[in-house]
């Protein structure tokens, strides 16, 4: 789901850019949770494009989406914790 118009994602990648902060726009996959990612999920998750996994910010996104259906403005932001096991590569 696509929440961001193209100026807030411009906004954001300015202001981190500003403080020297690394973002990366990618494809967020939602699990029911909770729950560890095996090697083989990992997996799954890329071939079907996915970039990060988890359970609990789907809910924060679909709110952006509805925020900016009622012309609001808003863009969601991730702080990725952990990364993929080399078993999963």
């Amino acid at each position: 789901m696509g929440c961001s118009s193209g100026e807030m994602c411009a906004l954001a990648h300015k202001a981190a850019a500003r403080t020297g902060m690394a973002l990366r726009e990618g494809v967020y996959f939602y699990s029911v949770g909770p729950c560890y990612e095996t090697p083989a999920e990992i997996r799954g998750n890329k071939n079907f494009g996915g970039d990060a996994v988890g359970m609990s910010t789907v809910h924060e996104v679909h709110r952006c989406g509805t925020a900016e259906n009622e012309n609001g403005r808003a863009v969601p932001l991730l702080r990725i914790w952990r990364r993929e096991s080399p078993a999963a590569s």
